[in-house]
């Protein structure tokens, strides 16, 4: 995982004025005697001064109403703009008596300087409203809690903590790790590295707001970091701490923390179902066939799709292929993947969707029914394996245009050519004249060379295992071509794809395979049962895992040069060796 570098914050002491907003609502601004309204003081602080002020207003008269609960909450955001504290105080209202009311001002006082919000109006009509429900009084913390380790006391004025849920996860189900940062004094530059986890595939979640928590009435500015990991083997998997370097004192040199460490014991996946083909997917998914055309000419192609969508790891599943008839040639000719957190509202929740196309040729007239399929996935929560079914698709096969083959010319008869004669000059014998020779033999030549392309043609169409052999190296630069391309407009995820297609889909077809049929694992085991050079599968192995994550944690552009340069070396030894299947 490349370290990022997040700057918490900067706080630095000042006597300069800060720059102070208050702001008073009211909702809703119409109210019977008995409802209740919610009143609300905003006190936004832009500058330095901004985590060191915590200033308290001073309410107006509130003698129509009745207090019933009061809160606070406090929102830090820190950016090129500089740092800005919003700091607002929320009561609840209970109207007693009927008229208007006019709320006057709130102040604050900051800096020995006095601000004022704007009035308000509450309308209180006679009548009654049903009684409000009891309010808990306030709780002790200001803020909202951390979304983990509530029961967690901070030790000292500067803290940290590492946690894990759940801690014995599945192969592939997700974890999402929390970084959580106490603090109670004002620090220097503050900066963190992510924790370090191997074997592991992590995407960085969005961080929420920073909270003011209280602990022991001291008063702390609480603030996590997520990520979501996807544990890649079972066994123990040690993750190490988070580590801080920040100034606790001014002027002092930078001082190193760190967090707690984890152990995540990751489980392994029961069997499958047996008889079921299982590609790897953990999560909960859904599953979708379609295809682009519901009619074609025998000899046009068409293309089906499968639509994988759901939460979890979606760059290691893999996906079926769908079932044709015989007389049907089927090829995968993309997939694209995408994800995100946020899937379902969740911002904790990574998912997305896969799509794989199958480009389809149909060779003579006739209906195809591609019948449902099966898409098996384990979901780890109920700790067993469930099936997506999707949909069946069915095309029209019409006649398609058969090219009559062209009359066959006469040839023409040559006549006896008399050289020379009484009172005639000796002509010069065609059949000596290169000219003539050539005007024969190429044609000769010409057909010689047809005959032996459509030979070939023959072969290739009697044997698709031939055909894709040779086809591979084709493949393989059409790949890459789009690898870099890809690289060019800055598209990583497309980038890893097509490298990790420029490798599999050789090995495939210089086996002799259809691309459909063989993964990232297939591949490897394809190269070892071949006898192929030790090194030289440890070698495409690691490429094509190192794609597997690039695809979901964006890799540098040096690093993505470097692998594009990898695969073109790798293909090129894979060309002198023999794969071809048996």
């Amino acid at each position: 995982m490349a370290t990022a570098i997040v700057a918490f914050c900067v706080l630095t002491a000042t006597a300069e004025a800060a720059d102070v907003r208050v702001v008073a609502s009211a909702e809703p601004s119409s109210v019977a005697v008995g409802g209740t309204v919610t009143y609300e003081i905003s006190v936004t602080i832009v500058g330095p001064l901004a985590l060191t002020l915590q200033p308290e207003p001073s309410l107006p008269d509130l003698s129509a109403f009745e207090i019933v609960s009061t809160g606070t909450r406090q929102d830090l955001r820190m950016g090129s703009g500089g740092t800005q504290s919003t700091r607002t105080y929320t009561y609840t209202l209970r109207a007693t008596r009927a008229g208007g009311s006019t709320v006057q001002p709130a102040t604050v006082e900051v800096a020995g300087q006095v601000y004022r919000s704007g009035t308000v109006q509450i309308n209180v009509t006679g009548g009654s409203t049903p009684a409000a429900p009891p309010v808990a009084p306030p709780s002790p913390q200001p803020g909202p809690p951390p979304s983990v380790g509530e029961n967690y006391t901070p030790r000292k004025a500067v803290d940290l903590r590492l946690t894990a849920e759940p801690r014995n996860p599945y192969v592939g189900q997700q974890v999402i790790l929390t970084f959580t940062f106490y603090q109670s004094q004002n620090l220097g530059d503050t900066r963190y590295e992510p924790p370090q986890v191997e074997n592991c595939v992590s995407k960085e979640l969005p961080h929420p707001d920073s909270t003011t928590q209280v602990f022991g009435g001291t008063d702390y500015l609480v603030q996590e970091r997520r990520w979501a990991v996807f544990p890649a083997t079972s066994g123990r998997l040690p993750i190490e701490p988070v580590k801080v370097t920040t100034a606790t004192l001014p002027l002092a040199p930078p001082e190193e923390l760190q967090t707690n460490p984890i152990e995540l014991s990751v489980r392994q996946l029961p069997p499958a179902p047996a008889g079921k083909q299982f590609e790897g997917a953990v999560g909960n998914f859904t599953a979708q066939l379609a295809t682009d055309r519901t009619s074609v000419k025998a000899g046009e192609s068409f293309t089906i799709t499968l639509t994988i969508r759901g939460a979890g790891n979606l760059h290691s599943l893999g996906a079926p292929t769908p079932k044709v008839p015989d007389w049907v040639n089927l090829y995968k000719s993309r997939e694209d993947r995408s994800s995100a957190p946020g899937y379902g509202g969740n911002p904790d929740l990574v998912g997305g969707e896969g799509r794989f196309e199958f480009l389809a040729l149909a060779k003579r007239q006739g209906t195809v029914s591609v019948p449902p399929m099966e898409f098996v996935y384990f979901e780890p929560t109920r700790g067993r394996y469930e099936i997506a079914r999707t949909n069946g698709v069915t095309i029209e096969v019409t006649k398609g245009a058969v090219a009559e083959p062209s009359p066959t010319e006469e040839a023409e008869q040559m006549r006896h050519i008399v050289t020379g004669g009484p009172g005639r000059p000796a002509r010069v014998q065609l059949v000596g004249m290169p000219l003539f020779w050539g005007l024969h033999v190429l044609p000769l030549l010409v057909l010689a060379v047809l005959g032996y392309m459509s030979h070939r043609t023959n072969a290739l169409r009697a044997n698709p295992r031939l055909a894709r052999s040779l086809s591979a190296p084709r493949v393989a630069q059409a790949h890459l071509r789009a690898a870099h391309d890809a690289l060019k407009r800055n598209e990583a995820e497309r980038f890893c794809t097509c490298v990790s297609h420029a490798i599999t889909d050789f090995i495939a077809h210089r086996a002799g395979l259809q691309a459909a049929d063989i993964t990232r694992e297939d591949a490897v085991a394809r190269l070892r049962e071949a006898g192929i050079d030790a090194d030289l599968v440890a070698r495409v192995a690691a490429l094509l895992q190192r794609c597997d994550y690039g695809r979901f944690a964006r890799a540098e552009q040096a690093e993505c040069d470097e692998m594009l340069r990898t695969a073109r070396a790798l293909i090129a030894e894979l060309h002198a060796v023999k794969l071809e299947g048996r």
